[in-house]
């Protein structure tokens, strides 16, 4: 949502050319506690987003803004038949992280593995915004010539320090 507002209010000419289509509201299971029902509730994201990427009309490339399942399949379904560049971003690994061993995270893992075999096989690129993540996908088999090291963000200016009295 906030990439689309930022695309809309800064490339406003440009992006007469893009069409954006959202394919999940993420704020539908904020403060989910289950495990249980935060997993079915992946499934039925991810079920939900193949389905609407199937009536989608011809498009040029698919972004997946990142590496989790329900971002990854909705792209590897809409260009099973069809010829599209697949673009991924991979923030972080979460099979990395030395997490505390619990169903959740765990089955966190399974299903980032399952993403990342997807984006290994299917994806043109695969974008990362640190070299940490940058060397663990390396690591995991991606292609380096596949893999682009981004400064991902929006520059601010300095702030301006306070001076004394």
């Amino acid at each position: 949502m906030l990439g689309r507002l930022y695309i809309q209010s800064n490339w406003k000419q440009e992006s007469e050319g893009i069409h954006l289509v959202d394919l999940w509201d993420l704020t539908k299971d904020r403060g989910v506690k289950s495990s249980v029902l935060l997993i079915l509730l992946y499934f039925q994201r991810t079920l939900g987003a193949c389905l609407k990427v199937l009536g989608l009309s011809k498009i040029d490339a698919v972004i997946s803004s990142s590496h989790f399942i329900y971002d990854v399949l909705p792209s590897v379904v809409y260009g099973f038949n069809r010829k599209v560049k697949r673009v991924a971003y991979v923030y972080h690994l979460l099979g990395k992280q030395g997490r505390a061993a619990s169903f959740r995270n765990a089955a966190s893992v399974g299903l980032e593995s399952v993403s990342l075999f997807f984006i290994r096989k299917f994806f043109d690129l695969t974008v990362t915004d640190n070299k940490k993540t940058f060397d663990e996908l390396a690591a995991c088999g991606f292609d380096r010539n596949r893999l682009v090291l981004s400064k991902i963000g929006i520059r601010r200016p300095q702030p301006e320090l306070l001076s004394g009295p």
